[in-house]
């Protein structure tokens, strides 16, 4: 099943913090929500909770 960032954002309530790792160009960053909603067609390779954050991968396309 191919997840989208946008399919789980209405199921993430809270969290301290998120990062996105883009493994296309390989940037991680903490985005803001603004910031996340543009990136609502990527896929999510990964969803990896650590420490405080919330860190998902994600791709364009797969």
């Amino acid at each position: 099943m191919d997840i989208k960032l946008k399919d789980i954002l209405s199921c993430v309530k809270t969290w301290t913090t998120l990062r996105l790792d883009n493994k296309d160009n390989g940037e991680r960053f903490y985005p803001s929500y603004s910031e996340i909603t543009s990136y609502g067609d990527y896929y999510i390779t990964e969803i990896e909770a650590a420490e405080d954050k919330l860190i998902v991968t994600i791709k364009e396309q797969i």
